[in-house]
């Protein structure tokens, strides 16, 4: 990386970075944008109504020695907290990422393998 960016700058061109901190980034998919997503990799029509059904509406309550709690928390965005299918989600959300970039002129993130291996 650093040898493409002193050749750049050799060239007389501007060199940079953008860095992304994908922990955020996790909570704040949007359920519809992934659905469409899902349904561009060719999900069946069945498991796209599941996964439309297991991201929607859905409610979480907390449980503490028997006791529950009476707020209702709806989650708009993201995976939710613990599960096992949201790392994947995730995954298959940004997983067009550097061809959405190649498409605005960009180049291919180096690190585009990297981000997969961190996010694993």
């Amino acid at each position: 990386m650093i040898e493409k960016w002193l050749k750049a700058l050799n060239n007389g061109n501007l060199a940079g970075c953008v860095m992304v901190d994908f922990r955020k980034a996790f909570d704040m998919v949007d359920h519809d944008i992934l659905i469409k997503k899902l349904s561009c990799y060719r999900f069946s029509d069945e498991s796209l109504r599941w996964f439309t059904s297991y991201l929607k509406q859905r409610k979480q309550v907390t449980s503490v020695n028997g006791a529950k709690s009476s707020d209702l928390v709806y989650h708009m965005s993201g995976p939710f907290p613990g599960s096992i299918l949201g790392p994947t989600l995730f995954l298959l959300f940004i997983n067009d990422l550097p061809m959405v970039l190649r498409g605005y002129g960009l180049p291919e993130p180096i690190c585009m393998q990297m981000i997969r291996l961190f996010m694993t």
